[in-house]
C-alpha cells in the first residue's frame, strides 16, 4: 500500500478478529480513532471548508503466491 502520508496522516488500518470473522478496514479521516475532541485538545483537528475539495491517492497492490 503506497500514499503520502504528509497529505494522509490519519489513514487507519483497523481489525476485527472474532469467533470465525476476520474483518479489516483501512480509513482515511480527518482525525485518529481517538476522537475529534483528543485531536482538537492536541490541535491537530483539519476541517475541510464549505466547497473546498482535496484529492488523495492511495495505490494497493496485491500479490498472489
Amino acid at each position: 500500500m503506497h500514499f503520502d502520508p504528509q497529505k494522509l496522516d490519519s489513514f487507519t488500518e483497523w481489525k476485527m478478529m472474532g469467533v470465525r470473522d476476520y474483518v479489516l478496514g483501512l480509513e482515511c479521516g480527518n482525525c485518529y480513532p481517538d476522537g475529534r475532541d483528543e485531536m482538537r485538545k492536541q490541535k491537530r483537528l483539519k476541517f475541510v471548508e464549505p466547497e473546498q475539495k482535496l484529492d488523495y491517492t492511495v495505490q494497493i497492490e496485491l500479490y498472489e503466491k
